[in-house]
């Protein structure tokens, strides 16, 4: 299992002019990113219960979650992920889906991936 670590940070104004200058010199904007930004739409899964919500509250050591999830409102390119955490790292994994399969996921359609 390909793992790695994620962090999340909160940063000032001035703190974030001062980074994306210094960031300026070592890197290349990333082309995807419209006027600097990405606008991301995801659909999350979770069980009746909230088995994930869950499991993230109460800080269980290994967890999944499941989104869809599609940026800049580009619905040709949209994706499945299952996000892990195992030990404070995690692990994403994701499949291109088409409209259609998106639709049967909301439809509750589970066997909409398995071959004929």
């Amino acid at each position: 299992m390909d793992l790695r670590h994620e962090w999340k940070h909160r940063i000032n104004v001035e703190d974030l002019i001062l980074l994306r200058q210094r960031l300026r010199l070592l890197a290349k904007p990333d082309p995807y990113a419209v006027g600097g930004c990405y606008h991301i739409r995801s659909l999350y899964f979770d069980t009746p219960s909230d088995k994930a919500l869950r499991e993230k509250l109460d800080g269980v050591n290994g967890r999944e979650k499941f989104r869809i999830r599609c940026y800049n409102r580009d619905f040709s390119l949209i994706h499945l992920e299952k996000k892990s955490k195992r030990n404070g790292l995690g692990r994403k994994e994701k499949v291109r889906l088409t409209p259609d399969q998106v639709q049967a996921l909301m439809n509750g359609e589970t066997n909409c991936f398995i071959p004929n």
